[in-house]
């Protein structure tokens, strides 16, 4: 939640009023989903484009669990701020 709301300014960002995308996913060749085409960092990009705010917290869901270096972090008990911290840890 705290990411989504970094990303998207609270919830105003241009990109979540017209995407319902809170986290600022880009839409890579991988993402078969619709898109929203913003002006961003000098061009024209593609951003991933939701019909509601659960299914861009599904996919970034999604995202995480796909990702290894998230992997000892997202095994730890929800409430375990230690473990989760010591899972994300390069130095473990």
């Amino acid at each position: 939640i705290g990411i989504a709301i970094l990303e998207s300014s609270g919830f105003t960002s241009y990109l979540y009023q017209n995407a319902r995308n809170p986290f600022g996913m880009r839409a890579t060749k991988i993402w078969k989903g619709p898109t929203f085409i913003m002006f961003h960092e000098g061009a024209d990009a593609p951003f991933r484009k939701y019909e509601s705010p659960a299914g861009a917290v599904r996919d970034f869901a999604k995202f995480l669990r796909s990702r290894r270096w998230f992997h000892d972090a997202l095994l730890c008990p929800t409430s375990d701020v230690d473990c989760f911290l010591t899972g994300m840890s390069a130095n473990k």
